[in-house]
């Protein structure tokens, strides 16, 4: 039989060599026609470097690899012009999908590394500080104090309503010296951290009340400020204290 017979055949091939039945024939003319031969194993060559690429770089839904793979075993010999138009439109969408797809599959992984990073250091400090350096229920007294200490403007959240304040410290979370205000949410200690995003790599990044670590966490941005907070309260308690719509 001729090659044109078994090309639709071979181009479904999954590799040189199968058990499938449905191959076996194909195959074997392969096995014995150098031109079929090497432009099949070119294919398979072509499509373990797309799905390599891809899986290395970034997370890309399958039915797009599917697609594009597709699209590779549809260039015909006989059609070149097509064949360069497939093959640039293939690449063309793969390498949009790869720096777009790639580069926020990144961002983001990072936004989350650098969030549960924050989250765990609020927790340690809200566990290892009981006693605060300022002792006042009057929060401006306490802006004040913590703007002087820090030598930058301090100032409560407005999504959020706090009452019962203790007082409030300098502290450390990593390497940067924060504020930190300690008050209480249902009668349980919670302390309240305020940063710069950037020092964390969080610009714009919200976590809505969550358990996390035996506490109740939240980790938000306002007017510049980004703001973490840990309470022994429940999420529940926490998640009441802020504006309805803040997290919609």
């Amino acid at each position: 039989m001729e090659c044109s017979a078994y090309r639709e055949t071979l181009d479904l091939a999954p590799a040189i060599e199968s058990d499938d039945p449905y191959f076996e024939e194909a195959l074997k003319h392969a096995g014995n026609c150098e031109v079929c031969h090497d432009k099949l194993a070119k294919r398979l060559e072509i499509e373990r470097s797309i799905k390599l690429t891809m899986d290395t770089m970034c997370h890309v839904p399958e039915n797009l690899v599917s697609s594009i793979l597709h699209m590779t075993r549809e260039i015909k010999p006989e059609r070149p012009k097509r064949r360069l138009w497939l093959a640039t439109a293939a690449s063309f969408i793969l390498i949009i999908t790869l720096s777009t797809s790639g580069w926020s599959y990144w961002d983001n992984y990072k936004r989350e590394e650098a969030m549960e990073k924050l989250c765990v250091l609020s927790i340690r400090n809200h566990e290892l500080s009981h006693t605060p350096e300022f002792l006042s229920d009057n929060k401006s007294h306490i802006s004040n104090w913590l703007s002087v200490r820090l030598s930058r403007l301090v100032r409560f959240p407005e999504v959020i309503g706090i009452d019962k304040v203790i007082g409030a410290s300098r502290s450390a979370l990593g390497t940067h010296i924060v504020s930190a205000v300690q008050f209480e949410i249902d009668g349980k200690r919670s302390s309240l951290y305020s940063y710069y995003p950037d020092q964390f790599g969080i610009q714009n990044a919200v976590t809505p009340p969550k358990f996390e670590m035996g506490y109740s966490v939240a980790v938000w941005n306002e007017k510049g400020v980004g703001y973490s907070l840990v309470s022994e309260a429940k999420v529940e308690k926490v998640k009441m204290l802020f504006n309805s719509s803040f997290w919609n």
